[in-house]
């Protein structure tokens, strides 16, 4: 498994993260997945990021019971993967743990917009280049006189572009609310 490395040493990183999963195989007592979550934000703040440190943090966050912070580090891993069953499973359970229920439920608006939950960020922005692509290749087909494929092509891609788009900026101003969380929470250290 390769790790984004930005400001840790490869090495470095390696170890940590060996170091975060042996804590994590070994632990039996709330206080041991404390410290796992604690291992794991070491590289977060380290800036090593992707959907495996993060999902491994949410299993912590979970096993120690704090479950709205293993929500929230199963969404980050949900950005970078999209919805896996696994994933999918895990935020369902940290929802009905959150809520002090037994009922294992997402909430209405993630089967609603299943798009955005779904897909990774990567694909979203490939679907949104290929709808902008076809808006283009529409107007040009307008532009020779086939105005009816053009139209509902135009029309097609529109709407595509408008979905993709829209889940995109929603991706990308929750990853800088984080970003700009995080840079505060340093300053403020």
């Amino acid at each position: 498994m390769t790790i984004p490395l930005f400001a840790l040493n490869e090495q470095a990183a390696k170890f940590i993260w060996n170091d975060s999963n042996a804590t994590m195989f070994t632990a039996k007592e709330q206080k041991d997945f404390i410290k796992a979550t604690d291992i794991y934000n070491k590289l977060i703040n380290q800036d090593v990021n992707n959907q495996f440190i993060y999902y491994n943090l949410g299993i912590a966050y979970l096993l120690s019971e704090q479950y709205q912070n293993a929500l929230i580090a199963f969404q980050k891993s949900e950005q970078y993967s999209g919805m896996t069953p696994e994933l999918e499973a895990c935020i369902a359970n940290a929802y009905s743990k959150s809520n002090k229920s037994d009922v294992l439920t997402l909430p209405w608006y993630r089967i609603i917009l299943f798009p955005h939950f779904k897909i990774s960020f990567q694909y979203r922005l490939l679907f949104s280049c290929i709808a902008y692509s076809l808006i283009w290749l529409g107007l040009i087909l307008k532009i020779f006189k086939v105005k009816i494929i053009a139209n509902r092509l135009i029309i097609v891609s529109t709407i595509a572009f408008s979905i993709t788009a829209t889940s995109l900026t929603t991706s990308i101003i929750t990853l800088r609310k984080n970003f700009i969380t995080k840079e505060v929470k340093t300053i403020e250290d």
